[in-house]
């Protein structure tokens, strides 16, 4: 067992979790019974680990997150005030549509989702043109959570600085597509 997790942290350097999940016989019996093991068992080592898991998930958005400036809206938080006010906003809104981009030069697939498109894989896939990918979408006015997932990686789009805390932990991206806006562009 060891000498798979050193395998691990070996070729997988810089993308693997620190936490180990152990073995646990509760763990086996929370699982045939269909119950998280949160509801089954709190005094085992498998909740322990997956305790563990989750702490370090959080510290992780929260360090992605800690360096962006957020323009606060409804519920949505500053991360920072620090940043320089020349940051890019992404996405750009157009008189018809709103085109998602976000840099990933070496990524295999990119796909955005969020409650534009019922946060569904189908119809998500972006287009890859020189490391940039894209994706135009058609979106009424409204006020948007989304979400990039890279190669299998959500995360929120580091060029939109309004983010929200979502119920995993994590940090959705916002966008607020302003029928005023929309007319304006279609107009000049």
């Amino acid at each position: 067992m060891k000498a798979v997790a050193d395998d691990i942290r070996h070729h997988l350097y810089g993308r693997h979790f620190d936490t180990v999940i152990r073995y646990s016989v509760k763990l086996a019996e929370a699982a045939s019974h269909g119950v998280p093991i949160a509801h089954y068992c709190k005094e085992c080592v498998g909740f322990e680990d997956y305790q563990a898991l989750a702490i370090e998930v959080l510290q992780q958005e929260a360090t992605r997150a800690h360096d962006r400036r957020v323009a606060v809206e409804g519920n949505a938080i500053p991360a920072s005030t620090a940043a320089d006010d020349t940051w890019p906003w992404a996405p750009a809104v157009t008189s018809k549509e709103v085109m998602f981009t976000i840099e990933a030069l070496h990524a295999a697939q990119v796909q955005v989702m969020g409650d534009f498109n019922d946060w569904n894989l189908e119809g998500s896939e972006m287009e890859r043109v020189d490391g940039i990918w894209k994706k135009v979408v058609n979106l009424p006015p409204g006020r948007y959570r989304y979400r990039y997932i890279v190669d299998g990686r959500w995360q929120s789009d580091p060029l939109n600085v309004a983010v929200e805390l979502n119920p995993y932990g994590g940090y959705d991206s916002i966008l607020v597509v302003d029928k005023k806006l929309m007319d304006e562009k279609l107009a000049g």
